[in-house]
Protein backbone atom coordinates (compact mmCIF):
# COMPACT_ATOMS: atom_id res chain seq x y z
CA UNK A 1 0.00 0.00 0.00
CA UNK A 2 1.41 3.25 -1.10
CA UNK A 3 2.05 5.59 1.48
CA UNK A 4 -0.35 8.72 1.60
CA UNK A 5 1.89 11.99 0.62
CA UNK A 6 1.18 14.79 3.08
CA UNK A 7 1.07 18.58 2.23
CA UNK A 8 4.15 20.65 3.32
CA UNK A 9 2.94 23.32 5.61
CA UNK A 10 2.40 26.62 3.66
CA UNK A 11 4.31 29.77 5.29
CA UNK A 12 1.44 30.46 7.65
CA UNK A 13 1.98 26.98 8.95
CA UNK A 14 5.35 27.29 9.28
CA UNK A 15 4.94 30.71 10.95
CA UNK A 16 1.95 29.22 13.55
CA UNK A 17 5.04 26.27 14.30
CA UNK A 18 8.00 28.76 14.88
CA UNK A 19 5.56 30.96 16.97
CA UNK A 20 3.96 28.00 19.44
CA UNK A 21 7.78 27.09 19.96
CA UNK A 22 8.87 30.29 20.59
CA UNK A 23 6.38 31.82 22.72
CA UNK A 24 6.66 28.09 24.60
CA UNK A 25 10.15 28.63 24.77
CA UNK A 26 9.45 32.34 25.79
CA UNK A 27 7.33 31.26 28.96
CA UNK A 28 9.57 28.58 30.08
CA UNK A 29 6.52 26.55 29.44
CA UNK A 30 7.44 22.65 29.01
CA UNK A 31 5.31 20.40 26.46
CA UNK A 32 3.86 18.92 29.60
CA UNK A 33 2.14 21.70 31.16
CA UNK A 34 1.20 23.59 28.04
CA UNK A 35 -0.84 20.51 26.50
CA UNK A 36 -2.12 20.62 30.65
CA UNK A 37 -3.52 24.28 30.00
CA UNK A 38 -4.84 23.13 26.54
CA UNK A 39 -7.00 20.19 28.67
CA UNK A 40 -7.84 22.35 31.56
CA UNK A 41 -9.04 24.75 28.47
CA UNK A 42 -11.01 21.71 27.23
CA UNK A 43 -8.79 21.18 23.79
CA UNK A 44 -6.37 18.09 24.86
CA UNK A 45 -3.41 18.06 22.64
CA UNK A 46 -1.07 15.66 23.72
CA UNK A 47 2.89 16.14 24.58
CA UNK A 48 3.37 14.18 21.22
CA UNK A 49 1.08 16.15 19.45
CA UNK A 50 2.81 19.75 20.44
CA UNK A 51 6.45 18.25 19.48
CA UNK A 52 4.93 17.25 16.13
CA UNK A 53 3.10 20.70 15.81
CA UNK A 54 6.94 22.31 16.53
CA UNK A 55 8.22 19.80 14.17
CA UNK A 56 5.92 20.96 11.18
CA UNK A 57 4.71 17.19 11.28
CA UNK A 58 1.29 17.85 12.78
CA UNK A 59 -0.94 21.00 10.80
CA UNK A 60 -2.95 22.94 13.91
CA UNK A 61 -6.37 23.57 13.13
CA UNK A 62 -8.62 26.42 13.84
CA UNK A 63 -9.84 25.37 16.83
CA UNK A 64 -6.26 24.04 17.85
CA UNK A 65 -4.88 27.72 17.12
CA UNK A 66 -7.31 29.34 19.34
CA UNK A 67 -7.12 27.49 22.06
CA UNK A 68 -3.04 27.25 21.86
CA UNK A 69 -3.45 31.60 21.71
CA UNK A 70 -5.44 31.32 25.20
CA UNK A 71 -2.88 28.76 26.62
CA UNK A 72 -0.02 30.81 25.30
CA UNK A 73 -1.97 33.91 26.83
CA UNK A 74 -1.21 35.91 23.22
CA UNK A 75 -3.85 37.06 21.01
CA UNK A 76 -4.07 34.10 17.86
CA UNK A 77 -2.15 37.17 15.12
CA UNK A 78 0.97 36.25 17.47
CA UNK A 79 0.67 32.67 16.39
CA UNK A 80 -0.62 33.60 12.92
CA UNK A 81 2.03 36.33 11.63
CA UNK A 82 6.50 36.73 12.32
CA UNK A 83 7.02 38.53 15.57
CA UNK A 84 8.41 41.49 13.86
CA UNK A 85 7.17 44.42 12.07
CA UNK A 86 10.21 45.24 9.85
CA UNK A 87 11.05 43.90 6.21
CA UNK A 88 8.34 41.54 4.61
CA UNK A 89 6.28 38.35 5.82
CA UNK A 90 4.84 36.13 4.01
CA UNK A 91 1.18 35.10 3.66
CA UNK A 92 -0.41 32.80 2.67
CA UNK A 93 -2.58 33.62 -0.50
CA UNK A 94 -1.00 37.15 -0.84
CA UNK A 95 2.80 36.59 -0.80
CA UNK A 96 5.05 38.86 0.35
CA UNK A 97 4.04 41.80 2.36
CA UNK A 98 4.94 44.36 4.52
CA UNK A 99 5.50 43.74 7.86
CA UNK A 100 3.60 46.70 9.37
CA UNK A 101 0.73 45.94 6.67
CA UNK A 102 0.47 42.86 7.36
CA UNK A 103 0.00 43.40 11.30
CA UNK A 104 -2.91 46.14 10.51
CA UNK A 105 -4.75 44.27 8.38
CA UNK A 106 -4.68 41.13 11.27
CA UNK A 107 -5.98 43.32 13.81
CA UNK A 108 -8.62 44.53 10.91
CA UNK A 109 -6.96 47.86 10.77
CA UNK A 110 -7.20 47.96 6.98
CA UNK A 111 -6.71 45.95 4.09
CA UNK A 112 -3.26 44.34 2.71
CA UNK A 113 -3.35 46.28 -0.34
CA UNK A 114 -5.07 49.77 -0.96
CA UNK A 115 -5.37 50.43 -4.91
CA UNK A 116 -3.43 53.32 -5.90
CA UNK A 117 -6.85 54.98 -7.23
CA UNK A 118 -8.58 54.73 -3.69
CA UNK A 119 -10.73 57.67 -2.98
CA UNK A 120 -10.36 56.63 0.75
CA UNK A 121 -12.99 54.10 1.54
CA UNK A 122 -11.19 50.89 1.08
CA UNK A 123 -10.36 51.00 4.28
CA UNK A 124 -14.07 51.91 5.58
CA UNK A 125 -15.33 49.04 3.86
CA UNK A 126 -13.00 46.72 5.34
CA UNK A 127 -13.34 47.70 8.20
CA UNK A 128 -17.04 47.18 7.69
CA UNK A 129 -16.34 43.33 7.30
CA UNK A 130 -13.35 43.01 9.76
CA UNK A 131 -14.34 44.92 12.57
CA UNK A 132 -17.48 44.66 14.82
CA UNK A 133 -19.15 47.86 15.47
CA UNK A 134 -17.79 49.91 18.27
CA UNK A 135 -14.59 48.54 16.89
CA UNK A 136 -14.15 50.40 13.29
CA UNK A 137 -12.43 53.69 12.98
CA UNK A 138 -13.71 55.66 10.09
CA UNK A 139 -13.26 58.33 8.06
CA UNK A 140 -9.35 56.79 7.70
CA UNK A 141 -8.60 60.32 5.46
CA UNK A 142 -10.25 63.06 4.36
CA UNK A 143 -11.07 61.50 1.39
CA UNK A 144 -12.89 59.11 3.10
CA UNK A 145 -15.04 61.39 5.33
CA UNK A 146 -16.01 63.16 2.50
CA UNK A 147 -17.21 59.80 0.56
CA UNK A 148 -18.91 59.17 3.86
CA UNK A 149 -20.77 62.88 3.77
CA UNK A 150 -21.79 62.00 -0.04
CA UNK A 151 -23.03 58.70 0.82
CA UNK A 152 -25.00 58.96 3.50
CA UNK A 153 -26.04 62.69 3.89
CA UNK A 154 -24.36 65.81 4.37
CA UNK A 155 -24.04 66.02 8.13
CA UNK A 156 -20.68 65.52 9.49
CA UNK A 157 -20.60 62.00 10.90
CA UNK A 158 -18.30 62.27 14.27
CA UNK A 159 -17.32 59.43 16.75
CA UNK A 160 -17.66 59.55 20.11
CA UNK A 161 -14.98 57.73 22.64
CA UNK A 162 -16.34 55.07 23.01
CA UNK A 163 -16.28 54.18 19.43
CA UNK A 164 -19.88 54.69 18.14
CA UNK A 165 -21.07 56.93 15.24
CA UNK A 166 -23.23 59.91 15.40
CA UNK A 167 -24.47 62.73 12.97
CA UNK A 168 -24.15 65.71 13.88
CA UNK A 169 -26.73 68.08 12.00
CA UNK A 170 -26.25 72.06 11.28
CA UNK A 171 -28.64 73.15 13.71
CA UNK A 172 -27.41 70.46 16.68
CA UNK A 173 -29.39 67.85 16.44
CA UNK A 174 -27.48 64.46 17.09
CA UNK A 175 -28.37 61.20 15.71
CA UNK A 176 -26.91 57.68 16.32
CA UNK A 177 -25.55 56.16 12.96
CA UNK A 178 -24.98 53.01 11.88
CA UNK A 179 -23.57 52.57 8.30
CA UNK A 180 -24.41 48.93 8.35
CA UNK A 181 -28.43 50.24 7.89
CA UNK A 182 -27.01 52.20 4.81
CA UNK A 183 -25.39 48.75 3.63
CA UNK A 184 -27.43 47.61 -0.36
CA UNK A 185 -26.39 44.05 0.16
Amino acid sequence: MAEKQKTPLGPTGETVRQNIERIRQDKRLTYVELSERLTELGRRIPVLGLRRIERGERRVDADDLMALAVALRVNASALLLPSTAEGTVEITGAGAVDAKRAWQWADGRRPLHIPEDDDGTARMEFQREARPLGLRRYPPTEEGHQALKEEYGHAPIRRRRDGTLYREWPDGRREEFNPDDYNDE
